[in-house]
């Protein structure tokens, strides 16, 4: 099926409205970010205020100012209830005011409407919305699970060697094998500070990396007159019954 049929079948997505983590970041997000051209319903409602009753007489200078800006700048749709940001001069049509309570909901109305790229969902809005960036667009759009699970959008493969490049790989000589790297297991668990401010932590994680290194040396049954090769010293030897064991000092 192709994919934007499976997109069409999907719908209606809500992808930041109805995920509680993406509206604690974005929260979070707008918290950390502030913009000018955010407005928040306090603001809104002052406008509209100016606007409904334009005979109102300001009580201090501050108020004359911003009752000249809002007739100049915005008008009020009764009938729909709504404020509009009036367009100036040769700048497209009037939009519709948004506040910051509202910007994640219309972000997420329009790009669902066909899940368009950043650019896309960005031109869409910014049409027919006031109140809203383009940072506030990139920032959800990138959280769409759907557009994460876009084929189109996952990264390309590499690209096969071309005939030349075998040939020279298969005529240069190989280096001495290294062993691979360890894998270090971690201790999940949480550690409190003793009393002498010592992270116990650390002091356990130590140990066990010490015993994983070890033990993994072990397993690949490596010899040990070849570890000076890779720059691991070679520690005293020891014998117990008929077996040999080597103890190896590690990192130095």
């Amino acid at each position: 099926m192709h994919w934007l049929e499976m997109k069409s079948e999907l719908q209606p997505y809500y992808p930041f409205s109805r995920c509680p983590r993406i509206q604690e970041e974005f929260r979070q997000y707008l918290e950390s970010t502030p913009n000018k051209k955010h407005i928040s319903k306090e603001e809104k409602l002052k406008l509209v205020a100016w606007l409904v009753d334009p005979n109102a007489k300001p009580t201090c200078q501050k108020d004359y100012s911003r009752r000249n800006y809002a007739q100049k700048t915005y008008r009020w749709d009764e009938s729909r209830q709504e404020l509009w940001a009036m367009a100036k001069k040769d700048k497209g049509g009037d939009r519709i005011v948004i506040t910051v309570d509202e910007i994640l909901d219309v972000v997420e109305r329009v790009h669902t409407a066909n899940h368009g790229g950043w650019d896309a969902t960005w031109d869409r809005v910014s049409r027919k919305y006031c109140g809203i960036v383009r940072s506030d667009i990139i920032f959800l759009v990138k959280r769409c699970g759907l557009c994460q699970s876009d084929p189109r959008k996952r990264a390309k493969g590499g690209q096969a060697q071309s005939p030349a490049s075998t040939t020279a790989y298969a005529s240069t000589p190989s280096p001495p094998m290294t062993p691979p790297e360890p894998q270090i297991e971690y201790d999940e668990s949480s550690y409190d500070d003793n009393e002498d401010g010592e992270n116990e932590g650390n002091d356990v994680i130590q140990y066990w990396q010490e015993q994983v290194w070890h033990q993994e040396w072990m397993d690949m049954q490596i010899d040990p007159s070849l570890l000076p090769y890779y720059d691991y010293s070679v520690g005293e030897s020891s014998s117990s019954g008929s077996s040999n064991t080597y103890t190896y000092d590690f990192g130095q």
